[in-house]
């Protein structure tokens, strides 16, 4: 069809309209339901077709994703057409982002409005983790990223990073549908929608969302719930087909989750996967500052020292820890000193007590079979460098220490050796089940589960 000089039609609407005609036959229909449908022609000035879009990020996806698309549409339309967005009412992107009301209650949308990124305690490691979901806050719909996984131990922060990104999403784009849920209370509320015959509800909720933040996706191990995999798969992909954004935590790395369905395992490895490790002594340290500065305690910095030396692990061990000593400073009227730290700490003692350095190369040269010696002197068979490579891992990821001291403790090695090796042990623990078993073991001896 050849095209048609736009002052054949000179009414915004109309023009909108066959324009976007043209963009249906090259865009995805649900991409096309979701960006495009509820968009309208408003003026035409000269050969400047201004399109009215709902919301602030419509400008952002429709800019980043769409823009060559619609730039041939026009000109199929009119050769000397452009076309440019506004919004309807909202704040147009580079603006000023819209005060967040924050408070301590759980919003409607499931989200802790007191979880942001400037209470969250940033240390190696969980820096990567941290950096990914602040980058998909500032461009929630630009599709890098989709979906971005967080992975971890219970208690170091990925369920923080959840609420966190999801009121920074809502502080810029106020009328975005943002949706905080656990895997369990998702599958509470299918069951509810199947037992009530109200499933096309349930899946239009789910599907409609401009961001899912799906947390303990470790859930779907305990429970044959063939269906909800299967409904996930479905809502997954009509969320990324129409550019909306997903996020999901959980305690394994989705490979490592028994019983997952293929399908769902392939959409969670096709964006960015984030391990976050626990804390070490400084991150531990800060949190500790940090948390009792927002309860109004005086914690001296020597005194959070104290207690992040004994106390290893997460921050949720950390968060008990302030709690505690607040309490018993603010309702007892007590006095922060040795006697009340050392009964707090005594509570924590049994999860909080470190092995030392020597009882980790002990207990690693039994489970791996190989002498102590060795472990720490020359000898370079494959058995006694995969050992070292898991004492250098258990060393460093759960007692803290630097590579320098690890390298010490190995027999004089050089911190990049020390380096390399850890780096060689995480790297097998994703891809050698045997290794893996024996670090688990490890771990299980020496109290760091």
């Amino acid at each position: 069809m050849a095209p048609r000089d736009h002052k054949l039609s000179t009414d915004a609407r109309q023009l909108w309209q066959e324009i976007l005609k043209h963009l249906q036959r090259e865009i995805p229909a649900q991409a096309f339901r979701t960006w495009l449908k509820k968009t309208r022609g408003v003026s035409l000035q000269g050969h400047v077709l201004r399109v009215q879009v709902p919301h602030p990020f419509y400008l952002d996806w429709l800019r980043n994703h769409y823009s060559d698309a619609i730039h041939r549409a026009a000109r199929a339309v009119a050769p000397q057409l452009s076309v440019e967005f506004t919004t309807d009412g909202a704040n147009p992107p580079d603006a000023e982002p819209r005060q967040l009301v924050l408070g301590s209650d759980r919003q409607r949308n499931g989200l802790l409005a007191s979880a942001r990124f400037e209470n969250f305690v940033v240390g190696p490691g969980n820096q990567l983790a941290y950096s990914a979901a602040h980058a998909v806050a500032r461009q929630p719909f630009n599709g890098q990223y989709n979906p971005l996984v967080l992975y971890g131990p219970p208690g170091v922060g990925k369920s923080h990073l959840l609420h966190a990104l999801g009121n920074a999403i809502l502080q810029r784009y106020p009328e975005a549908r943002v949706l905080y849920v656990t895997t369990e209370a998702l599958l509470n509320q299918m069951f509810r929608a199947l037992d009530q015959h109200r499933m096309d509800e349930f899946k239009r909720r789910y599907r409609s969302l401009d961001v899912l933040l799906l947390d303990d996706l470790q859930f779907l191990q305990h429970k044959n719930v063939r269906i909800l995999q299967e409904e996930l798969v479905y809502t997954f992909n009509a969320l990324y087909l129409a550019g909306k954004r997903i996020v999901v935590a959980t305690e394994k790395a989705p490979q490592r989750l028994r019983g997952l369905d293929r399908a769902l395992l392939s959409r969670l490895r096709s964006g960015l996967v984030v391990e976050i490790h626990p804390p070490d002594l400084e991150t531990r340290r800060k949190f500790l500052l940090l948390r009792a500065r927002e309860r109004g305690l005086a914690l001296k910095p020597r005194i959070a020292t104290f207690i992040a030396e004994r106390i290893s692990g997460t921050f949720a061990d950390l968060e008990g820890v302030v709690n505690k000593l607040q309490a018993l400073t603010s309702l007892s009227g007590l006095s922060l000193n040795q006697e009340v730290l050392e009964t707090v700490l005594a509570e924590w003692s049994h999860a909080a007590e470190l092995p030392t350095p020597g009882r980790v190369l002990q207990t690693v040269a039994q489970v791996f079979r190989v002498r102590q010696r060795d472990l720490v002197g020359k000898p370079r068979r494959a058995p006694v460098v995969r050992a070292r490579h898991a004492a250098a891992y258990l060393l460093h990821e759960f007692l803290g220490l630097p590579f320098k001291e690890i390298g010490g403790l190995l027999g004089g090695r050089d911190h990049s050796t020390v380096i390399h090796g850890y780096r060689t042990a995480r790297g097998l623990l994703e891809t050698d089940e045997t290794f893996r078993k024996r670090v688990e073991k490890c771990r299980r001896d020496l109290g760091l589960l």
